[in-house]
């Protein structure tokens, strides 16, 4: 079975979708061309595996890469294309451990403030200095702490 197939099957599953005509009509296409992917005939191009992906609530990098890998007429071509989709998928795995990490528990609101005016930055005037004097590319010049040098 094609993976676009298995798509097809995944995005009616999840949108509830009891047939192809209701998924081509949900695609905005014409169900001749659903039968042509569940019959093999033709793949997905990339819009339609995108809506597909987000039907079936899977990344649409993933869906793209491995229609393209499916389609792919040189096996170097379908390699490249099975790595494209296998890097995606980490990436989404690695996306979601990242924010899941990212999100506090049990915040404290109290120890943030207190931590927030227990910082405090003291502006530079050499910083202000490199900032708003004009550079242009005919005249470069170096800012140290203490004089401007042209070069």
């Amino acid at each position: 079975m094609s993976y676009a197939v298995q798509l097809m099957d995944a995005a009616k599953a999840s949108a509830g979708l009891s047939s192809d005509y209701a998924l081509a009509k949900a695609l905005n296409c014409q169900p001749s061309r659903v039968c042509n992917y569940r019959n093999g005939r033709s793949t997905p191009d990339d819009e339609a595996a995108i809506r597909l992906a987000e039907m079936a609530k899977i990344p649409p990098l993933e869906a793209i890469a491995k229609i393209n890998a499916e389609r792919a007429r040189t096996a170097e071509m379908r390699l490249w294309w099975e790595k494209i989709a296998r890097g995606a998928a980490a990436a989404c795995v690695m996306l979601a451990i990242a924010i899941a990490g990212a999100m506090p528990g049990n915040a404290d609101a109290t120890t943030v403030s207190s931590h927030a005016q227990k910082q405090t930055l003291s502006p530079s005037i050499y910083y202000a200095q490199f900032f708003m004097e004009p550079v242009t590319w005919r005249q470069r010049k170096c800012v140290s702490l203490n004089q401007s040098v042209s070069l």
